[in-house]
């Protein structure tokens, strides 16, 4: 994908997993903190106390003043249904709270109650909940009295009409026996008739009454209220705890993927290459340890593969002249790439010099252990010294960075005694002399510099350079990388090539044949190369150039 100045960039960024792992350090923050949420809303704001009540609903079955005496199952699970519908109403609701008091509404206790049935249609549950558990339990038990009462009144009340309509036609055939004679077999007959009548309206009044005694307030048993166990803090912080981390690896994971698509990083050496326009000299896999990162720091050390091969591709590319080594951020590994690029130089017979032009930190001199009042670029920028001067050969009776054995060798050209602001003094045209003259002495010139996101120092330096080397750590966002390659073209340097530090270690590789042991100095491990610490001599012979 095309950027809007036309610099490619990586086509998409990483997946939703790949984010995570990019931002892990600060996705586990976010995950930890949702979880201490919830686990603090768990012990700030606890589960209301509750208390259960149980009433069995009196069967209506057969009794005709109840259902119209159906015993259909439907039918009771509609009555049930029903009930429900009744206690949880404005009757009972406010009934409950005239008895509670306190200035409770039928609405607010509604909210506090809830009531349901059984599957078998036999019996309801009253739940009330509180802020104390001896107020959940009135409530619960003021409900089920409220709901006893009421019932209790519509039996009466359905026995009365019953009654009084027996009471009505009781009165009717008893006006027909007065109005009677008792002399004609018709008369006889409808005194019998009546009179039966009046028998079978004493039988429907005297089962109404056994009915509504039978029914009642429409309730068999009552099982009175009970504060319900709360689930102990521990368990509730956990749940609550694990909760909270669930919705907060969400989010973490929402907010890694769209950082990660705003902020797109260079995942692979081809994008640190494709997005410069420059060529791949090579990839340093990241080294495990802090003991072999430092050997990577140590001239006395032998430069592994990796930068053999960046070595190797320099040169097929551009054998010999001035490279400045740029990283966009600190911590790139550029003078370590530096290092390692000069002894792998040296080793195949170059001969080289390293310029420390990090007037900032003056890292290459102190890993040379040059001395910090030494001369060195900065006198050069201010014309206070030559460079046969200040460049210091280094020598090993071993071999190390000289490579004496193939006949190369690595000279030192010491950061010196800055005055005044470093990239000035690298601007100057004693500065572009003194490089002039290094290039025309040694094979390959190797100036390590600050970071360009940091400082202008190299830059400063383009103008004299036979190419710009960009070291990029592996995952740099890409738009410091964009900015830098602006910078290089706006300089008019040429871009040699592209190194990327931090890569991913690949497996594989080869052991020492058998019967080969490395020779150990005293207290070396016996399975590493033994290099001795390379000595500094004050001076450097002239080289012939090639």
């Amino acid at each position: 994908m095309q950027d809007v100045d036309g610099s490619i960039d990586p086509q998409v960024g990483p997946g939703p997993l790949s984010s995570l792992w990019r931002y892990r350090f600060l996705s586990l923050a976010i995950v930890v903190g949702f979880a201490y949420i919830g686990a603090m809303i768990a012990v700030l704001n606890p589960a209301a106390p509750s208390a259960v009540a149980r009433m069995g609903l009196s069967n209506p079955r057969n009794l005709s003043l109840f259902l119209g005496g159906s015993s259909s199952s439907a039918d009771l699970g509609r009555y049930a249904a029903a009930q429900v519908r009744f206690i949880q109403g404005a009757s009972v609701m406010g009934a409950a709270a005239s008895t509670l008091g306190g200035g409770l509404t039928a609405p607010q206790l509604q909210d506090a109650v809830n009531v349901a049935a059984s599957s078998t249609a036999d019996v309801i549950t009253i739940t009330a909940t509180a802020s104390r558990s001896a107020t959940a339990v009135r409530r619960a038990n003021a409900v089920v009295a409220a709901y006893q009462r009421l019932t209790l009144a519509q039996t009466r009340s359905a026995v009365s009409r019953e009654l009084a309509a027996v009471a009505v036609e009781r009165a009717g055939l008893t006006a027909q026996l007065n109005a009677a004679g008792s002399n004609s077999t018709v008369d006889r007959a409808s005194v019998a008739a009546a009179t039966n009548a009046l028998n079978q309206l004493q039988q429907t009044a005297n089962d109404a009454q056994t009915q509504a005694a039978l029914f009642g307030s429409g309730t068999g048993f009552v099982d009175a209220a009970a504060v319900q166990p709360r689930s102990s803090t521990p368990v509730t912080m956990a749940g609550d705890g694990a909760l909270g981390g669930l919705i907060g690896l969400v989010v973490a994971g929402a907010l890694a993927w769209v950082r990660a698509g705003r902020r797109r990083e260079l995942e692979t050496s081809a994008d640190a290459a494709t997005l410069l326009g420059a060529a791949l000299l090579g990839e340093i896999p990241t080294v495990g340890g802090r003991v072999r990162a430092a050997r990577l720091e140590d001239p006395a050390q032998t430069p592994s593969e990796a930068f053999h091969g960046v070595a190797a591709a320099l040169s097929a590319t551009v054998p010999r002249g001035v490279f400045v080594l740029v990283s966009p951020a600190r911590d790139d590994g550029r003078t370590t790439t530096t290092l390692g690029l000069a002894g792998a130089l040296a080793t195949a017979g170059a001969r080289v010099v390293v310029v420390d032009a990090d007037l900032r930190t003056a890292r290459l001199t102190r890993l040379f252990q040059l001395a910090e009042e030494s001369a060195g670029v900065a006198e050069l920028a201010r014309g206070e010294v030559a460079p046969p001067d200040v460049t210091v050969a280094v020598a090993d009776a071993a071999g190390g960075l000289t490579g004496e054995p193939t006949g190369g060798a690595v000279s030192i050209v010491g950061a010196g005694r800055p005055g005044g602001e470093p990239a000035g003094l690298l601007r100057t045209r004693a500065t572009a002399e003194a490089l002039r003259r290094l290039r025309s002495t040694f094979d390959v010139v190797l100036v390590d510099t600050p970071a360009t996101g940091a400082a202008a120092d190299a830059l400063a330096l383009a103008r004299v350079a036979t190419g710009m080397i960009v070291v990029v750590r592996r995952r740099t966002p890409s738009r410091p990388v964009r900015e830098l390659r602006r910078q290089i073209a706006a300089a008019g340097a040429p871009l040699t090539g592209v190194v990327l530090t931090f890569g991913v270690p690949l497996p594989g590789g080869y052991r020492p044949r058998d019967g080969f042991v490395p020779r150990p100095r005293d207290g070396a491990d016996p399975g590493e190369p033994t290099r001795s610490r390379p000595a500094v001599g004050s001076a450097v012979a002239t080289h012939a150039p090639r």
